[in-house]
């Protein structure tokens, strides 16, 4: 077993979940692609390692891009809670004075923090440093973004559509009519076909776009 590639594959499939759940929320359907997925690792050093395999999850998402940035406030908010089920049982009555000073700061500077290591809580007659298991981080996606994220990564997708794009989804789309109407003729994957196309302006300059 390649160990390093075992664990760069189990990185891409976790960013393929993710990307797939802001996919859902950009309301499109699969075949339709989009510009670009944006990829903050809470480990930087992991994407040089990744690089050889985007291709699988720039198929897999449907996207033209796939990049790497370590500005993930440029597409998202975090917002960091107790994992109250942790941590009640180690605070206590101490419990609701955590949540109140998680609340109180940036969600993006306690990630930061609880990724390198910790994040200090001051309980007034005492302190808790909170790791990655006793928070919950949720992303909170901006303007034209949707996104999902974990402890490891964030993956943001532009969801806006250019006509570009939508052109590209229109083509996809008859493929897929066409692979389903072969399916029903029961033609086989070696099987020549003649082909008639016909339709309104956006249909046909589709087709001949990508013929």
């Amino acid at each position: 077993i390649n160990e390093d590639l075992s664990e760069s594959m189990t990185l891409i499939r976790e960013l393929a979940s993710l990307g797939l759940a802001a996919r859902s929320r950009v309301g499109v359907r699969v075949r339709q692609p989009l510009a670009a997925a944006e990829v903050v690792l809470a480990q930087p050093e992991r994407a040089q390692r990744l690089e050889p395999l985007l291709s699988l999850l720039s198929e897999e998402l449907n996207v033209r891009e796939v990049r790497f940035t370590d500005r993930a406030e440029d597409f998202v908010d975090f917002r960091v809670k107790p994992n109250f089920p942790v941590l009640g049982k180690r605070l206590g009555k101490n419990m609701k004075a955590c949540a109140a000073a998680l609340a109180s700061q940036p969600g993006t500077e306690v990630r930061a923090a609880v990724l390198a290591g910790g994040f200090e809580v001051d309980l007034g007659d005492s302190s808790v440093v909170l790791g990655e298991e006793d928070v919950i981080i949720e992303v909170q996606p901006k303007g034209e973004f949707e996104a999902a994220g974990s402890a490891n990564a964030v993956v943001a997708l532009h969801s806006a559509i250019d006509d570009d794009l939508r052109e590209e989804g229109l083509a996809r789309e008859i493929v897929n009519r066409i692979q389903g109407q072969r399916k029903e003729l029961d033609l086989g994957y070696t099987d020549r076909i003649e082909l008639a196309l016909s339709g309104d302006a956006s249909v046909m300059k589709a087709v001949e776009r990508y013929r």
